[in-house]
């Protein structure tokens, strides 16, 4: 079970790093569009060119801010993959009866030995339902009854 966790993780890791190099290739290309933007004599076309420019780069420097974030949290999870945890928290692999998660960060659907997991967020409303559960609680999300079948 460790071995799976630490493959989620691992997942998560991956997908994180993709998108932060997804927003920096942005950011890159958006700057070297501006620099070679050269002032033509038609000057409101070039000023709202590098308007728009710096608008592009500054939304994908607030999300390459927010994703480093995301992977500083995920690095902080990874101490406790190899532990087992008795009741559900941030880093926990939970098995319900429904679907799978691993409690990381959003990083949708991975399907790892056959089985379906969905990493999910501590921000996520299903793990505000999960947060602090134990092995064969119920919790009532979506108006769906789920028990907590295993907690890794």
């Amino acid at each position: 079970m460790l071995e799976l966790k630490s493959q989620l993780y691992q997942y998560c890791m991956e997908y994180i790093e993709k998108r932060i190099q997804t927003i920096q290739n942005a950011i890159d290309e958006a700057q070297a569009s501006a620099n070679q933007e050269t002032k033509s004599s038609m000057g409101d076309k070039y000023e709202t060119t590098r308007s728009m420019l710096q608008l592009d780069t500054e939304m994908n420097t607030k999300q390459l801010v927010e994703a480093m974030k995301v992977k500083a949290d995920l690095q902080k999870i990874e101490p406790s993959l190899h532990q087992i945890h008795d009741t559900i928290q941030v880093g926990s692999l939970v098995f319900t009866h429904q679907a799978n998660y691993f409690i990381a960060i959003g990083a949708g659907k991975m399907t790892i030995g056959g089985k379906d997991f969905y990493a999910i967020s501590p921000t996520a409303p299903i793990y505000k339902s999960l947060s602090g559960l134990k092995k064969g609680d119920f919790l009532t999300f979506n108006k769906q009854n789920i028990l907590i079948k295993e907690i890794v």
